[in-house]
């Protein structure tokens, strides 16, 4: 509805796109804008922070794995598996580089990342679903409080999907003391040094 296009932060959620209007929403406070900023806005919009988690799952995605079998004492690399197809394939809409990338970029503004396995018919992984760590939650088991039972994701539209451990490959940049099955991200420990810098580039525009 605005006849001139705005800097946002963009997703598409339910079918429509959604946006937070960040630098230059004039009806909030700075107060206000601090508690609608999420981790991932603040990696878009913020130019250092972006660089840096760039720079991070560029590495990330020049990685080379290899797949290593035991046979007695001696380690023998495995040329061909399933699941190294599947790791390479990462999925339909996902280069190898784009899916690794992924999991430093969730990592660094959730503190997880969530890769769910996909099967054939047969029971094989043919390929991995990223799922956003915003949807997701870990049910915990009732006799073990620190081990996963299963995995949970509540989409935008309603739905719940819930998945068994086995069919998740699960990350996590620091472990949380307070809740050992949550990941922290670094981000958070600086959310006020950034939300300073973004009210000021944000002051900077206005003032200019």
């Amino acid at each position: 509805d605005m006849p001139v296009a705005q800097p946002r932060a963009a997703w598409v959620e339910g079918g429509m796109w959604q946006h937070h209007d960040i630098l230059t929403d004039e009806l909030t406070t700075p107060e206000a804008r601090r508690f609608l900023r999420s981790n991932a806005d603040m990696s878009v919009v913020y130019g250092a922070v972006y660089a840096a988690i760039r720079r991070r799952a560029s590495a990330m995605s020049k990685m080379e794995f290899v797949m290593m079998r035991r046979r007695g004492l001696e380690m023998v690399e495995v040329l061909s598996h399933p699941a190294l197809d599947a790791l390479h394939r990462i999925n339909e809409s996902l280069t190898f580089s784009q899916g690794m990338g992924l999991i430093e970029q969730h990592k660094l503004t959730y503190g997880k990342a969530y890769w769910i396995k996909r099967r054939n018919g047969l029971g094989v992984p043919v390929e991995f679903e990223i799922w956003p760590p915003d949807e997701v939650e870990v049910v915990p088991d009732a006799a073990k409080p620190w081990v996963p039972a299963v995995f949970r994701r509540r989409k935008a539209v309603g739905t719940v999907e819930t998945v068994a451990p086995r069919d998740v490959v699960w990350f996590r940049h620091f472990v949380d003391p307070r809740n050992l099955l949550n990941g922290l991200a670094p981000i958070g420990a600086v959310r006020t040094e950034l939300d300073t810098g973004l009210e000021a580039q944000r002051f900077n525009m206005r003032f200019f």
